[in-house]
């Protein structure tokens, strides 16, 4: 999952997005290998009159990770130190892992660009790379209304065509054999993408189930990223309040889940919310946490890049 951190360009201002949908390379099939996605600088999002954000706050969390939110048959990976392959029935796919897909399997990968892949036999070194033209696209498409729109409005006033499009890919995520809690995720994460008032009750759903004591189980260590990407579409439907919970909740269950890098994703992802909303003491408090779980874990692109969101902070 190699991602480029693009020059000279301000880290919050920045949204990770793909032209086309993103898949994994295939160490087996070199002659599969498509362009990395290029991210995007978009309009800065701003902040309310008191301070709030107002929009999405891209994280570097989510810069080179995906989420594995269902297999088929033999799917193994390998986390960055480890010996071994273990056999995983979800979980996250992150720089420095491998993952492999047995004969007759399958990994369906959710990706930064907003796109599900399913991705066959082979041997997975990085992520989100290759071009998928079987995958699901949670993003509008390019240069439409909806794309492009400001305001949200309500499914029923979609155009004919989009609508079309949406309920195309919707209907494709209900029928991806995903648990329920992972399936509320994609739907939300799709009304969310295409700026539909019905994500509000999406999300309040999602956040729901992700409340229940046995979800934590179920997930296990799709859990912690699923409450931080949470996070991300509540902000992005400006459920302030409860875009905070999602990412201080996040930073407090994480440690249970022995993981640096999730532990160091946490405390950025909450970092980068304080500093939209103008609490720049707690932001840098919890960048500099995160930067120092990133050393650790060996994650230098992050750390580097963490440092310097938390120096453009300092110059404020």
């Amino acid at each position: 999952m190699k991602r480029r951190l693009i020059p000279n360009v301000l880290l919050f201002t920045l949204i990770i997005s793909a032209m086309g949908y993103g898949a994994c390379q295939n160490t087996n099939a070199p002659n599969n290998r498509g362009r990395s996605p290029t991210a995007t600088p978009t309009p800065n999002v701003g902040t309310t009159n008191g301070g709030s954000p107002t929009g999405t706050v891209p994280v570097i969390a989510t810069s080179a990770e995906a989420m594995i939110v269902r297999v088929e048959k033999d799917v193994s990976l390998k986390i960055k130190g480890a010996t071994q392959f273990m056999r995983i029935f979800s979980g996250m796919f992150r720089e420095g892992d491998m993952l492999q897909v047995g004969d007759q399997s399958k990994a369906w990968v959710s990706c930064p660009d907003h796109s599900v892949c399913p991705l066959g036999k082979g041997l997975y070194e990085e992520c989100c790379r290759d071009v998928c033209e079987s995958g699901i696209r949670i993003l509008p498409p390019a240069n439409s209304e909806s794309q492009n729109r400001v305001a949200f409005i309500k499914k029923s006033e979609l155009p004919s065509g989009e609508l079309q499009t949406l309920e195309l890919q919707e209907t494709r995520i209900r029928n991806l054999g995903a648990d329920e809690v992972t399936t509320k995720f994609l739907i939300a994460d799709l009304y969310s993408s295409w700026k539909l008032v019905e994500a509000r009750d999406e999300l309040k759903d999602l956040t729901q189930k992700l409340d229940k004591p046995e979800t934590k189980q179920e997930l296990k260590m799709l859990y912690v990223p699923m409450l931080r990407q949470t996070g991300d579409m509540q902000l992005k439907v400006k459920q302030l309040d409860e875009a905070e919970d999602s990412y201080k909740k996040a930073v407090e269950l994480a440690p249970q889940f022995n993981d640096p890098r999730e532990k160091a994703d946490a405390h950025v992802t909450l970092g980068q919310f304080y500093e939209k909303s103008g609490q720049k003491e707690k932001a840098v408090v919890n960048l500099k946490q995160g930067e120092q779980l990133y050393e650790q874990s060996g994650d230098v692109k992050k750390a580097a890049a963490t440092r310097r969101a938390i120096v453009n902070i300092q110059r404020q």
